[in-house]
């Protein structure tokens, strides 16, 4: 398969500029949506915040926020 560059230099280029990418951090300017009531917030204590790390019931599935998903026990799978 040829090279998607056209040249050495092209090459260079594209891993200086993948370097550079790769440390810096994107900062939005400020005029844009920044999303700040997204953030949590300092007034809420930290126990009113466990219900967040527990799972959803979707019919007979348990949806946890890591991203698993179990089959909710049933009376029959505990005897």
């Amino acid at each position: 398969m040829p090279s998607p560059f056209h040249t050495a230099r092209h090459a260079r280029a594209f891993l200086i500029l993948k370097a550079d990418m790769a440390t810096t951090t994107y900062t939005p300017p400020p005029w844009n949506y920044q999303g700040r009531e997204l953030q949590r917030n300092p007034g809420i204590p930290d126990n009113r915040m466990h219900a967040y790390g527990l799972p959803s019931r979707v019919g007979k599935w348990l949806h946890y926020p890591d991203g698993r998903k179990e089959l909710f026990p049933t009376k029959e799978s505990t005897q």
